[in-house]
């Protein structure tokens, strides 16, 4: 039991700690000015 709460909180941790989520939010930050970029490129 010890081992899959060890298990748990691994996968816990690399899914949802501050630095993943500070990473997945710059990622999506990216991906939107990149998007914006994209529409005013084309609409030129």
């Amino acid at each position: 039991m010890k081992i899959m709460g060890e298990k748990a909180r691994a996968t816990y941790e690399s899914l949802y700690s501050a630095k993943r989520n500070y990473q997945q939010l710059i990622e999506i930050y990216r991906e939107a000015i990149e998007s914006k970029s994209m529409e005013r490129a084309a609409a030129h």
